[in-house]
């Protein structure tokens, strides 16, 4: 079976999309499956070319065609590409702000629905659209509807097989607009390179982007705690692009008492390395939006604790909305893990089983 994946960019390192589905399609390659991907508005390349993407060891032909480039011209080249590799179904991997820089990618549908020769699809939502939360401006809520609207309009005009998304709240959201989607668990983008057998009991570590409004208080005063307790201090190690929060961070918990190392960015070994030492993973995506958190995925898959200490985020009539288990509290943690060496955990969700997930999912329908 081939299946061509199209996605915003493909620029390594640069695009959490975009290394998902180079990272899937790597995976699929190894079972036997043939894949390839479009990047249909990548902002990385200034002209459009054909290529193969080197990932984790497997040769994936590419089609890069850049975002500053005629988009008549760019479906052309997208259609000869399809024609040439002869997919058997075609996945869309959904980013609305990936395919139009307002996030209004009006004409999205049907220029894929023409391009796509009457090739079933797939579509992968990973995010949907602004506004949800309840402290929502007007303009954030009247740009969400507008956004609701062109999906609505892109399912209809695709009518795809099967659809996808990673977060139960996603899920309930495009139920809630006649879409039915099944739930496909994300995988981290750091390959589990490294195993450490003795972690630093110490060590937390906050990879990637830090939320605004996080509570960092809440972090100071676990460490408070502990030091009274059990007599050390946490070590707090945050590696790759954290953000403008960072330097807010840092001198609150350098006075804390807490041991701050910054690395930066850093090779994907070296993170897997990071990862593999740390007993805790802190995450500040808000609790409804964890499992969207490539950055929460990683940290689960090197068998971290992940300690919540997101700002509150509500969205209306999510009340059944499970949270998920493996997130616990500075609270939780003290009561249940800061006394004790077994605080390994292990998470399902690898990029293995996500792919087996998805082929049985496409069986089901009969795809494959």
């Amino acid at each position: 079976m081939k299946i061509l994946f199209i996605c915003g960019s493909i620029e390594k390192g640069k695009d959490g999309v975009g290394d998902y589905t180079a990272r899937l399609c790597a995976s699929l390659s190894t079972l036997g499956y043939d894949v390839s991907i479009i990047s249909l508005n990548d902002p990385y390349v200034d002209t459009n070319f054909k290529t193969v993407l080197n990932s984790e060891g497997k040769a994936i032909p590419a089609l890069r065609l850049a975002k500053s480039e005629e988009m008549n011209l760019k479906l052309d080249l997208a259609a000869q590409f399809i024609r040439e590799e002869k997919p058997d179904l075609i996945s869309l991997q959904y980013v609305v702000f990936s395919f139009n820089h307002k996030g209004l990618p009006f004409s999205l549908a049907k220029s894929l629905k023409k391009i796509s020769n009457n090739i079933p699809w797939h579509i992968m939502f990973h995010e949907l659209w602004v506004g949800m939360d309840k402290g929502a401006t007007f303009k954030m809520n009247i740009w969400g509807k507008i956004q609701k609207f062109i999906i609505k309009r892109m399912v209809a005009i695709l009518n795809p097989v099967i659809t996808h998304t990673h977060t139960r709240l996603y899920q309930l959201k495009l139920a809630n607009i006649g879409v039915k989607s099944n739930y496909l668990p994300l995988f981290g983008n750091i390959p589990v390179t490294a195993v450490t057998p003795h972690r630093n009991q110490r060590q937390f570590v906050v990879f990637g982007g830090i939320h605004p409004g996080a509570g960092i208080g809440d972090l100071i005063n676990l460490n408070a705690r502990i030091k009274e307790k059990f007599k050390y201090d946490l070590k707090l190690v945050f590696v790759g692009r954290n953000g403008g929060e960072l330097d807010q961070w840092l001198p609150l918990v350098r006075n804390s008492g807490i041991e701050v190392v910054v690395l930066g960015e850093q090779s994907l070994g070296t993170i897997s390395e990071i990862l593999s030492q740390s007993v805790v993973g802190i995450s500040t995506t808000p609790l409804l939006l964890a499992e969207k958190s490539g950055s929460v995925a990683a940290m689960r898959e090197h068998g971290l604790i992940i300690l919540d200490i997101s700002r509150k985020w509500e969205v209306r009539g999510t009340d059944n909305v499970p949270i998920p288990s493996e997130m616990i509290s500075c609270n939780d943690y003290f009561d249940n893990f800061a006394h004790t060496e077994d605080r390994n955990r292990t998470h399902p969700f690898g990029i293995a089983a996500v792919t087996q997930m998805y082929l049985n999912d496409l069986r089901g329908i009969n795809i494959i």
